[in-house]
């Protein structure tokens, strides 16, 4: 089995690169997309998405278990109809 190496252009720097080093970008044309990897990581700071995932504070009122975790999924009950946010602030108790 071979692998062909496909040469694409990023629609932001322009330059030709390997189609595996690149991500699909949505379009409003048909036509494909692809940003490289690079690119992708110099605009993340100004989109205001940090470079990892976000931890989600959570409580789960089956297993009355508070976590963080990435997914919102318990880690006893493998559930996620009970969960609730574990920032309580004043205005939520009243």
């Amino acid at each position: 089995m071979t692998l062909l190496k496909l040469k694409v252009r990023c629609f932001r720097c322009l330059k030709e690169v390997d189609k595996m080093e690149t991500r699909p970008v949505e379009s409003i044309s048909k036509d494909p997309r692809y940003e490289c990897f690079s690119c992708f990581k110099k605009d993340l700071p100004q989109r205001g998405i940090p470079n990892r995932m976000v931890h989600h504070e959570l409580y789960c009122e089956r297993c009355r278990y508070k976590f963080r975790s990435k997914s919102p999924i318990c880690p006893y009950c493998n559930k996620s109809d009970q969960l609730e946010s574990a920032k309580i602030t004043v205005y939520d108790l009243l």
